[in-house]
């Protein structure tokens, strides 16, 4: 399919706007940069922050005088900054008509764990990050479909793309969250009913649509479970067991109740399912289900016990400190001395 210049053009204009967006999002310049990930961001800002000079400082005046500019003239297309966003609004002006644009149904799989939602928040760095990678690729697309006059015109947004690139590459290829979240996109889509999400079978419509439990297997990509989440390893292992199990039911429902672990732990929840399933007529063990829910119940309990501990640790210090001060430290040390030496003893 072609492209005329004007639509071209067209792309251009809002996939630098689009970029621009994400810089206010990217985190703040600092003078420090702890990492070379960090270095990475702070590169990546840069190149971002030069995208419109890029794109419109290299442009020729001569038109003007003949033409006039763009916001003098009549709007016939997008074509300027004027004229393009005068389009834009129109344009969407027209999609809000309910007879012109019907209502998507809403994903729950695109909305928890996509991608770029399993990077994390919106305003999460790896998730913004992931997203100027994308629209780079769709400025490029528009900028390189013709070796032309319009391209070599743009040349330096052409390397300024190439340059972002390459940074993203950097960053992509020394923090494995990326990687974790691909491969995790790819274990949770063949096991919630295939590569497919339109064509999702009985047990994904039961666990997204029914009983919305999307989120609750996000669980590896958090970053207090364990630290980091879990390791890119044991995520490669999970996608190993999916493509070597009979893909029964069972099977997938077992390994997706592993997947969420913790997160999956009222009782209500297993009630709840396992009467979902039954009405479904899916042929599942129940006992092989509760005996998985069981180990998920006891993670979650043995979690909230370690934090409930922790955090009444750090009630105490914070008030042994405002009585005495920096000497408190000195104090809790001392006293865990203490108490080890008084098990060892037991």
């Amino acid at each position: 399919m072609g492209l005329s210049d004007e639509e071209r053009l067209e792309k251009i204009w809002w996939g630098v706007t689009q970029l621009q967006e994400r810089l206010r999002d990217l985190p703040a310049d600092s003078e420090e940069h702890h990492t070379l990930i960090d270095q990475g961001v702070h590169l990546l800002r840069e190149k971002v922050d030069q995208t419109w000079n890029a794109f419109l400082g290299r442009g020729s005046n001569s038109t003007f005088w003949l033409l006039g500019g763009d916001a003098s003239d009549e709007v016939r297309g997008p074509h300027g900054a004027w004229s393009t966003a005068i389009c834009g609004l129109c344009e969407e002006a027209r999609r809000e008509n309910p007879e012109d644009s019907p209502q998507e149904d809403f994903n729950a799989f695109d909305q928890h764990l996509s991608v770029e939602a399993l990077l994390g928040d919106q305003r999460g760095r790896r998730r913004i990050v992931y997203d100027v990678f994308c629209w780079t690729e769709q400025l490029i697309y528009a900028l390189r479909r013709y070796d032309d006059n319009l391209r070599q015109t743009l040349d330096p947004l052409s390397k300024l793309l190439a340059d972002m690139q390459g940074i993203c590459f950097g960053i992509f290829a020394r923090d494995e969250d990326y990687a974790k979240a691909y491969v995790l996109n790819r274990v949770l889509a063949g096991l919630l009913g295939g590569d497919y999400l339109w064509q999702k079978d009985k047990l994904g419509k039961i666990l997204l649509d029914d009983m919305n439990l999307a989120d609750r297997f996000t669980r590896a990509m958090v970053a207090n479970s364990p630290p980091r989440g879990e390791s890119l390893k044991t995520i490669i292992a999970w996608d190993h067991e999916r493509l070597s199990m009979k893909p029964t039911v069972e099977n997938r429902l077992l390994l997706l109740m592993r997947i969420a672990g913790r997160r999956l732990h009222y009782e209500h929840q297993i009630k709840d399912l396992l009467g979902h399933l039954k009405k479904a007529r899916l042929r599942v063990r129940p006992e092989h289900v509760l005996y998985e829910f069981a180990k998920c119940k006891a993670a979650h309990d043995e979690k909230e016990g370690g934090d409930q501990a922790a955090y009444n640790q750090r009630s105490e210090e914070e008030a042994l400190y405002a009585i005495h001060g920096s000497a408190a430290f000195d104090l809790v040390k001392d006293r865990n001395k203490r108490n080890k030496k008084g098990k060892k003893s037991c």
